[in-house]
């Protein structure tokens, strides 16, 4: 079985919790073959609902929640979809995006960016 990627992932925490395939795929409302596929890369990642359920469902932490969003939209070719919703109801962040794109920034300057805004807004 992949190991690698969004499927891979879902295995391993379905796994580290000791839940079965057929559990699993009960509690997602899917066929077992259905998440045998998706676990070995043969389907593409769920939906952001589906992934909620099985954030849920696992008892994933917010961290390894916002891992699986990553994967899945590395899945699928698209950005994370817990993410897709927030940037396309918000035009200023698709502006804010393209000016930090057509200024070329890079990780230190994303870095500075999101340090100056937590000490603004005292987080």
């Amino acid at each position: 079985m992949d190991r690698q990627g969004f499927g891979g992932f879902i295995a391993r925490m379905r796994l580290k919790r000791g839940m079965s395939l057929r559990e699993t795929a009960e509690k997602l409302e899917i066929s077992p073959m259905y998440l045998s596929d998706v676990e070995r890369g043969r389907r593409s990642a769920f939906g952001l609902n589906k992934l909620r359920r099985f954030a849920s469902i696992a008892g994933l932490s917010p961290e390894e929640t916002e891992t699986m969003f990553d994967l899945a939209g590395q899945n699928r070719g698209e950005i994370s979809p817990d993410l897709n919703e927030y940037i396309s109801s918000n035009s200023y962040i698709c502006s804010a995006l393209r000016t930090v794109r057509s200024l070329n920034a890079d990780k230190d300057d994303w870095v500075k960016m999101l340090e100056e805004l937590r000490q603004r807004k005292g987080k």
